[in-house]
């Protein structure tokens, strides 16, 4: 971990909890071959975790007493709800269902091991614009239970949440550009990082260990400044390793990467299935090869009928 950049944030003394071995997961969206993937590559890498992948219909037996999800709002802002919540009430590690790990989490622990942090996280480097208050990721945090940052976090982004307007409560302050640094306008979206951005400027009581997202899991995409169209080739083609630990799909990537694993267009030798055992690559290698034929076949009805 010599190579990424840590911003140690917060004056209270170090925590002398652990992180729990649990992992949270919510998808309750359509099938997707990328987040099977994703999710197969978790179970298979982190041994001795609980692995808790959550929907609407089992999400109830872990959060009682959850807010309803607002039809005004995306189903973003629901998810940066529940993430909240579920690390209140038990801590562990939170996972968006886009993301791959390719290792396991000894790095995590030992980070937690020598540092002490009640969070660990990442900051978004292309959002921050002032070190000292780092613009906080919500797709990767691993917490101890009864952390006082995320307990304090979940409340305020409760109270914007359950607001007449969410999207006018941070009114006073998303238009500041030093507040909101480079968030631009996925302010709207991003709700849970204003929600953060304002806890960080009321008060320091914390103790949080924030790296470089660019170093990990926007390795790819922003880090080396990859356009959409390489990225996913680095992804379903090619074999980088040396890997970064894990790495973060936007919704828009999981797409293209979903059409192309739809089609058979993939190698065994790839990033993404050089970690996956050969019946898992034979499977979509399948899938695909029987999706690619009904394509050309529909292309030919289309051209000559």
């Amino acid at each position: 971990m010599n190579d990424i950049n840590i911003i140690k944030w917060g004056n209270i003394d170090k925590i002398q909890k652990t992180i729990p071995k649990i992992v949270w997961i919510y998808w309750n969206g359509l099938d997707s071959e990328t987040v099977d993937i994703c999710l197969n590559t978790i179970k298979s890498k982190l041994k001795g975790y609980e692995i808790n992948v959550l929907n609407d219909n089992n999400l109830k037996n872990y959060l009682e007493n959850l807010p309803k999800r607002r039809d005004d709002l995306p189903i973003a802002n629901y998810s940066d709800l529940i993430r909240l919540a579920l690390l209140k009430q038990y801590g562990g590690v939170w996972i968006d269902a886009s993301t791959y790990v390719t290792d396991d989490f000894d790095w995590l622990e030992l980070l937690q091991e020598n540092h002490k942090a009640e969070l660990i996280g990442f900051y978004s480097d292309i959002c921050t614009t002032n070190l000292e208050y780092p613009v906080l990721e919500s797709y990767f945090l691993a917490t101890i239970k009864e952390s006082k940052f995320i307990n304090d976090w979940y409340f305020e982004f409760e109270n914007c949440y359950l607001s007449p307007s969410p999207k006018e409560f941070y009114f006073d302050i998303i238009n500041e550009d030093t507040f909101i640094q480079n968030l631009g306008t996925s302010k709207d979206y991003l709700l849970v990082y204003v929600s953060a951005m304002k806890l960080m400027r009321i008060s320091q009581d914390y103790r949080m260990l924030m790296m470089s997202a660019n170093d990990m899991p926007h390795f790819y995409y922003f880090g080396r400044k990859m356009d959409y169209k390489r990225f996913v080739s680095t992804i379903l083609l090619e074999n980088t390793n040396p890997y970064p630990k894990i790495i973060k799909f936007t919704g828009f990537i999981r797409r293209n990467l979903d059409n192309n694993i739809r089609l058979g267009k993939f190698s065994k030798k790839s990033v993404f299935f050089s970690n996956e055992k050969y019946s898992y690559y034979l499977k979509y290698k399948l899938k695909g090869l029987i999706n690619y034929i009904f394509f050309i076949k529909n292309n030919l009805i289309k051209k000559y009928l």
